[in-house]
């Protein structure tokens, strides 16, 4: 009786290499597995490695181990092809958290301290400085719109912010809400348009009459974000 031939695998384990073969082969064809290849004679698919000559040495069992190389081969080469793709999917992963860490450092801060500015310095500077009547009334009227659209985003970014952040760290996100998302960017979009296109020109023509005004407006948002020195004991 001959004996049994054994090589050692990548572990250091004895393997038996017909059955090796036979393993990597089916676990070329799982769905768990990289997709299965096409068996065709030395053709290249879209300039990936040939998976599979398609050689079939018998059907005997005398030639049955030699078509366990091929399979052996056929589950290795479609490893390696499904590898081709990892140089762009791992490309897209980093520009995806680079993407959600910008958004949770815009949201979580920049964002929100713009809102702080426009609330307690921008809106009520104008309407100081409005004139009674018709003109104030519309900026009271734009004033409540676009505080209320503070506060909408605000509750939508967040109700995403956990995802974000999740995305942010490289971690797997599960459950994002795309049409929150979308939601979001054309709240955000529609109001931004609003306040340059509508609010912004009218707050320059009404602090433009006097330079005071304008200088005061400055003043009071350079004092808010300037950072007080350390006091001494």
């Amino acid at each position: 009786m001959r004996a049994k031939h054994y090589f050692r695998s990548p572990f250091q384990t004895l393997v038996d290499p017909v059955q090796f073969s036979r393993s990597l082969f089916d676990l070329s064809q799982t769905d768990g597995g990289v997709e299965p290849v096409e068996s065709e004679p030395r053709q290249a698919n879209k300039g990936r490695p040939i998976m599979s000559t398609g050689i079939k040495f018998g059907t005997d069992r005398v030639n049955a181990p030699l078509d366990t190389f091929v399979n052996c081969h056929t589950g290795i080469l479609s490893t390696l092809s499904a590898m081709t793709e990892l140089p762009d999917l791992l490309a897209a992963a980093e520009r995806s958290r680079i993407i959600a860490a910008t958004a949770e450092r815009v949201f979580s801060d920049a964002a929100l301290e713009h809102h702080a500015d426009e609330e307690r310095e921008l809106f009520p500077a104008v309407l100081r400085s409005a004139q009674p009547g018709e003109e104030s009334d519309r900026v009271q009227v734009m004033v409540a719109r676009m505080t209320a659209e503070h506060r909408a985003v605000e509750a939508l970014w967040k109700r995403l912010a956990p995802f974000i952040r999740l995305a942010a760290r490289g971690k797997a996100v599960e459950g994002l809400n795309v049409q929150m998302l979308a939601e979001l960017i054309e709240k955000y979009g529609a109001h931004a348009q609003y306040e340059e296109e509508e609010f912004l020109p009218l707050a320059s023509e009404i602090l433009g009459r006097d330079a005071h005004h304008m200088e005061a407006l400055g003043l009071s948002i350079h004092m808010r974000h300037a950072k007080l020195p350390a006091a001494y004991i």
